[in-house]
């Protein structure tokens, strides 16, 4: 063989192989990285928890803080696929808000949180593309669920803006907006600032009256504000609202579970 032979075999050989990395650097840039898609609660008999939808299994890191009780999910090398900022109010205790964006800083990162009542093991799978992120509520907690369901049968949602707005005169305008039956306690004070956009009246009044520390319950389609984890004692002078068309008989049972 001689050396022009040679050379021209290195010469393709080079060729060769400029043409195979470049074609994978093509195959490579064409790659695309996952994207959220969505994000989705569910609740089974024992366990609450919250999907994240993607195009292709995601990279996270999870971390939490007590105070405020939260936890963070950050993923990396992924995009956004939600139209403006995510911001949820739901009822899966521990669980009440959930929040999403994408990053500003650091390339393509996404960030999810999770606004608690208390921090809670959270066991993650993955079920194709999307993870799930659950975990076990308390018998209480539970029972808060189902009393959220309760409410829900309404079918109304809430939609306020208010900055520091007086607690009372809130609740005495979704009453009025939506032709509700809701008893407030003359103890019932403070101020709060909320903005809720189609929200479920359960999740609304949670996320408005715990900042105060102040719980509800359904007793006959009333609804009943009180101070929460407390029962109250002695006779209470009540605020009410819509009561009209209210069985006196309902009414009487509702109130006896908040006076003795």
């Amino acid at each position: 063989m001689t050396q022009a032979v040679v050379r021209d075999l290195q010469k393709n050989r080079f060729k060769m192989w400029v043409i195979l990395l470049s074609m994978a650097a093509v195959l490579y840039a064409k790659k695309e990285n996952p994207v959220i898609t969505g994000i989705n609660t569910f609740e089974s008999k024992d366990r609450h928890g919250i999907i994240i939808n993607a195009t292709e299994p995601l990279e996270y890191k999870i971390t939490s803080s007590q105070s405020p009780p939260q936890v963070l999910i950050e993923f990396k090398n992924v995009k956004y696929g939600m139209e403006g900022a995510f911001v949820k109010y739901i009822h899966l205790p521990p669980v009440y808000r959930v929040e999403a964006r994408a990053m500003l800083s650091g390339g393509d990162k996404v960030q999810i949180r999770f606004d608690m009542d208390r921090i809670v093991d959270i066991q993650v799978d993955r079920n194709g593309t999307n993870l799930i992120f659950s975990w076990v509520p308390t018998a209480v907690e539970r029972e808060r669920r189902a009393r959220a369901r309760q409410v829900n049968q309404f079918d109304i949602t809430v939609s306020i803006n208010f900055k520091e707005a007086e607690l009372i005169n809130v609740l005495r305008l979704i009453a009025k907006q939506n032709n509700l039956n809701i008893i407030a306690g003359e103890e019932v004070v403070g101020t709060v600032t909320a903005n809720l956009k189609d929200v479920s009246l359960g999740d609304a009044l949670d996320a408005l009256l715990k900042v105060n520390n102040y719980d509800w319950f359904l007793k006959e389609n009333i609804i009943v504000v009180k101070p929460m984890d407390q029962q109250l004692e002695g006779e209470l002078e009540t605020r009410i609202y819509k009561l009209e068309y209210v069985d006196a008989g309902a009414l009487s049972a509702a109130l006896s579970n908040v006076l003795s």
